[in-house]
């Protein structure tokens, strides 16, 4: 792994590429940086029928990332990856040693072409029933992968995983506002439509929130504004930018970051015009802006069920792992739970043995490894 602010930058960009369609390559080149790889493929699967709805790529050619995600692929590639846990990160050389996957076919015919031999990937549920996948692949010379960097992977699949949902979702949404409405609402991260002089016509929950707080932004009389009056200026000017983007060909989205007064991470506001999310104009946003905003450093939503299952915690260990993974300290976890600190301690030790971590922090790690996307 490269660092938490390169692997902070590619989340980012991620939902960024979700509103502007074409802006997969630049996301998988910083996936690829993080990492230290060649190339990087994301795909969804139909695995019922062998279709790939939908693929990118960056570091190999149109023709080897086609073979790489053919049928017969998926076939050869069966006896190395065919145990793969669903969303779970692992290097490659957790399923097969490096010496049986050189003497195998798949790597002959498949990965050697593209150079890779080294990987770390994952596969997770995608949208529609469809299967995801992410491979991050680097040539033998350059040194394999090891689990710090599968950790490091585990922490991006909920986004990816949010982004091919809501890019499916984009897809298969109508052109009337109200299901444009809808389809904001089930947005994990704060979402909301302006017009071309910032004034909101919908926010989702999330966005309520982030603005009843008014760190970094908020609502007044004349519409949205930032921390100061500069960049209150630089928002609404880049609002009206990206309105006038589908008459202009201006630009498909608009990346800003809004520093915030409590000195917590800056916003990351990505900005694209509605025509993009309604291309055939029947929007009653007309040309309004959707605006997407993602809080860094906020904790992710957890799926306790998940984690309970997977590590067969009892219902307390997993309520005392879900609580610290969302930010509460112990003396807080005690009373939400109306229990004494010695109890949620000693459940706490018991969520050690069987995550097989030995501090809080690592726990934490492991938990929010089960990150999921907020539909509420």
């Amino acid at each position: 792994m490269r660092g938490e602010p390169a692997l902070l930058s590619a989340i980012n960009r991620l939902y960024a590429a979700t509103l502007a369609r074409d802006d997969w390559g630049a996301v998988l080149e910083q996936v690829r940086d993080a990492f230290g790889g060649h190339h990087v493929i994301l795909a969804m699967h139909d695995l019922g029928t062998g279709a790939v709805p939908f693929a990118a790529s960056v570091g190999i050619e149109q023709e080897n990332q086609a073979r790489f995600l053919s049928t017969d692929a998926v076939r050869r590639s069966a006896p190395i990856y065919g145990a793969f846990p669903m969303d779970t990160a692992l290097p490659r050389n957790a399923l097969i040693s490096d010496g049986d996957f050189a003497r195998s076919d798949f790597y002959d015919e498949f990965v050697r072409p593209m150079q890779g031999f080294h990987s770390v990937g994952a596969f997770l549920r995608g949208p529609d029933q469809l299967t995801a996948s992410i491979n991050i692949c680097r040539p033998e010379r350059a040194g394999g992968y090891d689990l710090p960097d599968a950790t490091a992977l585990q922490l991006m699949l909920p986004h990816v995983a949010m982004a091919l949902e809501i890019q499916a979702r984009m897809k298969a949404a109508s052109r009337g506002s109200h299901d444009l409405e809808r389809l904001l609402d089930c947005f994990a991260i704060a979402a909301l439509v302006c017009d071309s002089s910032g004034q909101p016509a919908f926010m989702n929950a999330r966005a309520q929130a982030l603005f009843a707080a008014g760190d970094g932004l908020s609502l007044c009389p004349a519409g949205l504004a930032a921390a100061t009056p500069n960049r209150t200026r630089e928002l609404r000017a880049a609002i009206a930018r990206v309105a006038a983007a589908s008459e202009t060909g201006g630009p498909a989205a608009v990346r800003l970051k809004l520093q915030r007064p409590s000195q917590r991470s800056a916003l990351r506001v990505t900005l694209t015009p509605i025509s993009r999310l309604d291309p055939d104009g029947a929007s009653a946003f007309g040309a309004g802006v959707a605006m997407l905003i993602t809080e860094p450093d906020a904790p992710p939503p957890i799926d306790k069920e998940a984690l309970a299952d997977n590590f067969h915690l009892t219902q307390r260990e997993a309520d005392v792992a879900y609580l610290l993974a969302s930010g509460a300290p112990l003396q807080v976890i005690a009373a939400a739970l109306d229990l004494g600190l010695g109890t949620v301690r000693f459940h706490l030790r018991h969520a050690f043995q069987k995550t097989g971590t030995s501090s809080q922090a690592a726990l934490v790690a492991v938990a929010r490894g089960f990150a999921k996307p907020d539909r509420s």
